[in-house]
């Protein structure tokens, strides 16, 4: 049998003070959710001291933003079997001028709530 690690990492969710929320677009060489639109997130790694360290590090890999923990807060811990355990959902507020650069990812859109209710996401 191959040795099958289950992953535990974050999902967060960027909010401005509009209630827009950032969504992204997957690659189509992405592994789970290829060309489907999701809310970013990452794995934790070992340098990660908590779930929010990854938030931190994510949010700058994959959108050079700095966050501020403060700034987000934790509002549901989920798994799914055989696939993540222990996932961490945040949500973080952002400026409207703060400036995204997207670096991982096909494309990104900010949506309304009511938006992302009609939208197929990959999570």
């Amino acid at each position: 049998m191959g040795d099958k690690t289950i992953k535990t990492g974050v999902v967060f969710i960027l909010k401005r003070p509009t209630g827009d929320v950032l969504l992204q677009l997957r690659d189509s060489n992405d592994l789970k959710f290829p060309n489907q639109w999701c809310f970013p997130g990452g794995s934790k790694e070992e340098e990660d001291k908590d779930y929010i360290d990854t938030v931190l590090r994510e949010a700058k890999e994959e959108y050079n933003i700095l966050l501020r923990p403060e700034g987000c807060e934790l509002i549901d811990v989920y798994s799914i079997d055989d696939f993540v355990q222990n996932n961490h959902v945040y949500v973080c507020k952002v400026g409207t001028k703060q400036n995204l650069k997207m670096n991982e990812g096909a494309d990104m859109k900010w949506v309304t709530p009511r938006e992302v209710e009609k939208i197929d996401l990959g999570f």
